[in-house]
Order: structure tokens, then sequence, then C-alpha cells
């Protein structure tokens, strides 16, 4: 084997989920994510056959052919990868919908004559795969959500941290990465989640809105009395004059007495 290191983009996808769904429905699953991946990864200016493939049984790990650019493996490549997940699972029975956990990385890999592969990178960028951050974050997102997208530091300060296009730092999540024997910090990037959250604001403003501008009166309020009800006198003279029925009057005075007098018939 080569012992010469040589510095390459690495990607890796998990599927979530994959377990129990049977074998037929694994090989759709898993032919339709290579085709995906395939498409992405060409739209994103690297070529496919070029890269380094290993199957992970439930994913696929990538490494990018020397000189390619790790920035493309964040973008287009997640906007392809994510388009491309969407329209197969519109249409995929649940046993074959796809929705993945993508993991980016970059660093020394020692490629052998044969094309094995070995480094200590790819070891960071298996426990990127599992991290638990990632899990819990596709968990959380609704099922629309194809994919969530995990970097590692090193990828964030390089690339993501300079806002090249298409890349938007404030979209990335610091989180901690911490699978076996590794631990280091991370950065969590979910897919249209900025602009749910945006409109999940918006209608929250709108509902509060519309609460605060309903009218405020009290429930079961008495009216006050009208103007010409109460007279003007001093308060133990104040009186009040009630027609209480068509043949009988009330009297109520300021000491709060109430005399009732009847009337004969008209």
């Amino acid at each position: 084997m080569n012992a010469v290191p040589e510095y390459r983009a690495l990607l890796a996808v998990d599927v979530e989920g994959s377990s129990g769904r049977g074998n037929p429905a694994l090989m759709t699953v898993r032919r339709t994510l290579a085709q995906a991946l395939a498409e992405s990864v060409e739209r994103s200016g690297i070529v496919w056959e070029r890269c380094l493939r290993e199957d992970l049984g439930d994913g696929i790990r990538l490494i990018a052919p020397e000189g390619a650019s790790r920035a493309a493996f964040i973008h287009p490549l997640i906007v392809e990868l994510g388009a491309r997940l969407r329209a197969h699972n519109r249409y995929a029975g649940f046993s074959t919908r796809i929705r993945l956990r993508v993991a980016v990385h970059a660093g020394d890999v020692i490629v052998g004559p044969d094309g094995a592969q070995a480094g200590a990178s790819l070891a960071v960028l298996a426990r990127m795969l599992d991290a638990r951050a990632s899990r819990e974050a596709l968990k959380r997102e609704p099922e629309t959500t194809p994919l969530v997208l995990l970097i590692s530091d090193h990828v964030y300060e390089e690339t993501v941290r300079h806002g090249y296009p298409g890349m938007d730092p404030g979209e990335f999540e610091s989180v901690e990465i911490a699978e076996k024997e590794y631990t280091a910090r991370g950065w969590l990037h979910v897919p249209g989640r900025r602009a749910r959250q945006a409109v999940d604001n918006a209608d929250s403003a709108e509902a509060v809105d519309a609460r605060d501008s309903r009218p405020n009166a009290a429930p079961n309020a008495v009216p006050s009395a009208a103007p010409d009800a109460v007279s003007s006198a001093a308060p133990d003279t104040s009186v009040m004059i009630v027609e209480a029925h068509d043949r009988a009057q009330a009297h109520g005075v300021g000491s709060g007495t109430m005399n009732i007098h009847y009337h004969g018939d008209e």
C-alpha cells in the first residue's frame, strides 16, 4: 500500500430505520439512493466514477477525487440530493421511503494501488455518521424532511464559516459529537428548517394579533346607568324612579330604601 497520504473530501450517508423493511424494499432503497447520490455528485461538478465508493450496507461512503472541492459536498450537493429524495418520497410507500443522515469531513487518506483506503479521517467520518446529535435531529423533523447534514469543525472553519455561495453559517448549529473514543465539535444543518420556523413564527404572531384585537369587555359586565337615571342630588336624597310594572312605580333613595307605589286602573 502506498504510504503517502492524500488530502480528500469525504462524505457518508446512512438511511434512517432501514432494518425490518424486507429485502425487496431494501433493494429498492439501495438502488434509489445510489442513483440519487450519483446524480447529485455529478451536478456538483465531481465525477462520480472517479470517487472511491464503499458500500456501508445501510448507506454509502464517498472519497472525492484528489483536488475535488470539499465545498461541493455541501453546496450544491445537499440541495440536489434533498430534491431527489423529496421527489422519490412523494410517491414512495412507507417501506421504500428514504431519509438520510449525511456526514461531511475532509482529511488525509491513504489509498493503496488496489484502491483500498485507510486513515484516521475515515474513522472520524464513521463516528460523525453515527452521532447522536444527527440521529435525534432527524427524528425531531417532520417526515417531509429528507435529510440532515453534520459537518466536522474543520470543514466548518475552512469552508462554511466564510459564507461561500449557497452556504449560510447561521443555518449551522454547533453540536457535540461523542461516539466511542471520539469527542469533538460538529456543525448540524437541517435544510429548510429556518424557513419553516419563520412560517411558524409568523403564524404565531398573527394568532396573537387576532386575539389582542378582540373587544376586551369583561364578561357579565353590568351596563352603567343612563345619565338621567340618577339625579345630582346629595347621596342621602338621591332618587331613582323605575317603572317596574304598568301599575307600579319604585322609588329608591340614596339611603338604600326603596318604596313601591301601586296605581289604580286608568
